[in-house]
Order: C-alpha cells, then structure tokens, then sequence
C-alpha cells in the first residue's frame, strides 16, 4: 500500500485489469427508528448509531416524537450501539423541552446509551432503564404484555 512518503502513489496499489482497483467501501451506519402508541405513551424505538454521520436523521426522529402531542414519550434505544456527544445533547434538550411542556421523557438502552448518560449526570431530567416495562412506568404509562 503507498504511503505519503512514495514517490510513485501507485507503485503499491492494487491493479485489477491493469486499472487501480477501487478502495473498499466503507460500512455505513444508519440510524432508523419505529414510532408507535402505546397506552397513550409515543414509544419510539431507535436502531443503528447515532453519530456525525446520523445526527441529522436523529434530530428530525427526536423532533416528530416530541411533536406527536401525547406529552410522554418513551425511547427504546436498546438497538442503539453508539451515541455521541451531539445526540446526548439532543436527549437533553428534547427531555426539557417535553418537561417544560407539562411532559415527560425516559429511555431504556444498553450501556452504549445508558453510561453516557449516567456518566454525564444527566439521568435526573432523563430517566434511563435496562428495561423497557420500568420506562413506561416512570413517564406514567403501561407497557404492553409483549415487553414484560
């Protein structure tokens, strides 16, 4: 492979056909979510990584949560396998607005998304579970029997 110091970049690339094959993709992560109500709660179910590359995708889903109008949302982000800075911020202004509103906003993940946000001291205005049942319950809602 050639380095910055070659003095011919091709000297070391890969040819196939005699053309220089083209570097492989990279994987791309993608971060999707599933809106649905439950109980008069908006569960919104969030799947992928949330990070430079998705931010814009996760502030716009954060926002049509936040704007469905039940007031109580619960987060599913036990499919999330990484959250970044931007996207903790997000929570936080999302939490405080619905708090503002007379609302109230919990999450339920994995340690990719439960230690930065118990890390960051954020737990008191964001309530964060293991388990999806304890979400419900502390934005006043009740889970379906499917996710006991």
């Amino acid at each position: 492979m050639a380095n910055f110091l070659s003095t011919n970049p091709l000297q070391d690339a890969v040819f196939i056909n005699g053309s220089p094959a083209a570097p492989p993709a990279a994987s791309v992560k993608e971060c999707d979510v599933v809106f649905a109500e439950v109980d008069g709660v908006t569960l919104a179910t969030f799947t992928g990584s949330i990070d430079a590359g998705t931010i814009a995708d996760f502030d716009g889903y954060l926002a049509s949560a936040c704007a469905t109008g039940t007031g109580r949302l619960v987060l599913d982000m036990s499919g999330v396998d990484f959250l970044n800075v931007e996207g903790i911020a997000l929570l936080q202004d999302a939490a405080r607005l619905l708090s503002n509103a007379g609302g109230a906003m919990a999450v339920s993940g994995g340690r990719a998304v439960s230690r930065p946000l118990r890390r960051t001291g954020l737990t008191c205005l964001i309530p964060v579970f293991d388990w999806l049942p304890k979400a419900f319950d502390a934005v006043g809602g009740h889970a379906p029997n499917r996710m006991t």
